[in-house]
């Protein structure tokens, strides 16, 4: 008993220097922190703007070395590549693309942002290694996206157009016609 008095006397005197005593800590069903990585190797690309996109993807170890093996003898000197397809207005399956273009990027990133250069165009990206004789060996390619117009509507809705009595009707009534 004298142990559990003890106790209880050290908390009351804890407890009047507190100005905020602690709240107790809700136990929740997700975890604290989101994982480094997912153990896929996988890569995402999304739409920044009408110029820009971002990319982040993963790569399992095992996936990239048995890549290398593949490879063999020139996987040493290969470069971690992203491809860039535009694939606008086309079915794309692989060696279609209107054109492409590749970025090298260091085999410790696990996102960019792209510049696409074109607005209103598809494009998808590849992930892999390219070797020194320009082969390029895939590793995981991304989901498609569409880039918006940088540009107005070329569509005219007559339905929302104001004739010139009903816009200086509008313009009179908000004061535009007064002086001062």
């Amino acid at each position: 008993k004298g142990i559990v008095e003890k106790r209880w006397q050290e908390e009351v005197e804890r407890a009047k220097f507190e100005l905020f005593p602690a709240l107790p800590q809700k136990e929740t069903c997700y975890p604290q922190d989101l994982p480094v990585a997912y153990g896929e190797t996988r890569i995402t690309v999304m739409v920044r703007d009408p110029f820009w996109a971002y990319a982040y993807w993963e790569i399992e170890p095992e996936k990239l070395e048995e890549l290398k093996r593949t490879i063999g003898k020139d996987a040493q000197q290969a470069q971690m590549i992203l491809r860039v397809y535009d694939i606008t207005d086309i079915e794309f399956n692989g060696t279609n693309a209107h054109h492409y273009f590749d970025i090298e990027i260091t085999a410790m990133a696990n996102n960019w942002y792209i510049n696409l250069g074109a607005p209103h165009k598809t494009f998808c990206l590849d992930i892999g290694l390219k070797t020194t004789t320009g082969e390029f060996y895939l590793l995981a390619r991304s989901n498609i996206i569409k880039t918006p117009r940088a540009w107005m509507s070329e569509i005219l809705d007559e339905q929302w157009m104001s004739t010139q009595e009903e816009f200086e009707k509008v313009y009179a009534l908000s004061g535009g016609y007064r002086v001062g």
